[in-house]
């Protein structure tokens, strides 16, 4: 453990860069240390703007997609 906080800077230099570490107790992992930002992700120009809608209306009565659609927008009047 005392190696680890000796060396601590230098690794998140490293994660920071790209690189996983794997933390190990006596030859065991126990923790790993990785980039904070992940790989690019494509976002289109309609990223937000769409809508759910119902696939199934008798399913759940449209509960689920009234949950989704309250968390995505807010709360909806009925």
């Amino acid at each position: 453990m005392q190696a680890l906080k000796g060396q601590l800077s230098a690794l998140v230099g490293s994660a920071q860069g790209g690189e996983t570490i794997v933390i190990t107790r006596h030859g065991k992992p126990v923790a790993k240390l990785t980039p904070a930002v992940s790989g690019h992700v494509h976002v289109g120009r309609k990223v937000g703007k769409a809508r759910l809608t119902r696939l199934f209306d008798n399913a759940t009565d449209g509960e689920f997609l009234r949950v989704l659609l309250e968390d995505r927008y807010g709360a909806t009047e009925e």
